[in-house]
């Protein structure tokens, strides 16, 4: 076949010769949390003990724990997930905004008409949402 450059010889040269692997560059706190929920746990040894294609840095895994244990998700050590961590993993959103929603729930169930749950509903679903005008993906930062 023929491959067609749409860039200058002299761009294709300036160009790495592969990309970085996405779980380099990632936010693992997602990840993290899915593994705990799965039982495979989430320590270095648990992660390391995975059949990784390319493993996650080890800093990054440690900004994750250090953002779930934030969260309240983590517990033991930060080996296990809390009762919270298990609820935020079965929300189908990033660790932060699901404790956003899971707050604002507990919140609500003192609030006769719910406002502050749906506040929370609307602005985890505005940010979830990519930028259709600039075309860029989620970013949880």
């Amino acid at each position: 076949g023929t491959a067609y450059r749409l860039w200058s010889e002299q761009e294709h040269l300036r160009l790495a010769p592969q990309t970085e692997p996405e779980i380099a560059q990632a936010d693992l706190a997602p990840l993290l949390l899915q593994l705990g929920a799965w039982g495979a746990g989430v320590s270095d040894e648990a992660a390391a003990a995975l059949p990784w294609v390319t493993p996650p840095p080890a800093a990054s895994l440690e900004r994750a724990r250090t953002l779930l244990s934030g969260l309240g998700a983590l517990g033991g050590g930060a080996a296990a997930l809390t009762p919270h961590g298990t609820a935020l993993a079965r929300l189908p959103a990033h660790p932060r905004l699901a404790h956003v929603l899971l707050r604002a729930a507990a919140a609500a169930s003192g609030d006769a008409g719910g406002a502050a749950l749906e506040v929370a509903s609307a602005a985890v679903a505005v940010v979830e949402e990519r930028d259709v005008l600039a075309g860029g993906g989620r970013a949880h930062g």
